[in-house]
């Protein structure tokens, strides 16, 4: 700890998240700020901000988290949602917002956490609701899917890969 401090413009009303955009080279930032909105912006390689927040589409009702994908080449964000849902999105190469946001099962009554399992080479998100859960997000180019595959009633996780299916029955 170099002991520098640095005010950022803007104001958080939680604390941001950053996780390190290998192939962007810069330090990516999110924040929940007024109405629940959220924030995003960088800081290059020396650590100097860039003063390029931006408003990405969404809300959060607590802290975002950021986790660095490297099979799917992207940075992952997780947000807890309305009505606490669980919603992560991705920014691309170039630290550029996705616009992709997918409600995955489950709910959180806190900040959802996400991390890269190395081991097992998925993205992993915890969070705090009426049961802890850890959720894999499939391989890179798999497209996240939720549904009622069997009927039951409750939602599942599933991801489509080339032409085949593969669900939580």
């Amino acid at each position: 700890f170099l002991n520098h401090w640095d005010l950022i413009p803007g104001t958080a009303f939680s604390s941001p998240s950053l996780a390190w955009n290998p192939l962007a080279l810069r330090m990516q930032i999110v924040a929940n700020g007024a109405g629940d909105t959220i924030y995003a912006g960088s800081f290059n390689s020396a650590g100097v901000f860039n003063n390029d927040w931006t408003l990405i589409p969404g809300t959060t009702l607590s802290s975002p988290a950021l986790a660095w994908n490297p099979l799917a080449f992207k940075m992952q964000i997780v947000v807890r949602g309305a009505n606490d849902t669980i919603n992560v999105g991705s920014f691309n190469l170039m630290a550029a917002f996705n616009n992709d946001w997918t409600t995955i099962p489950g709910n959180t009554l806190s900040s959802p956490a996400i991390a890269w399992n190395e081991v097992a080479k998925t993205m992993q998100v915890l969070s705090y609701g009426s049961k802890d859960a850890i959720l894999a997000f499939g391989m890179p180019g798999d497209i996240p899917v939720t549904g009622d595959w069997d009927g039951s009633g409750i939602t599942k996780i599933g991801v489509f890969r080339g032409d085949s299916w593969f669900l939580d029955l």
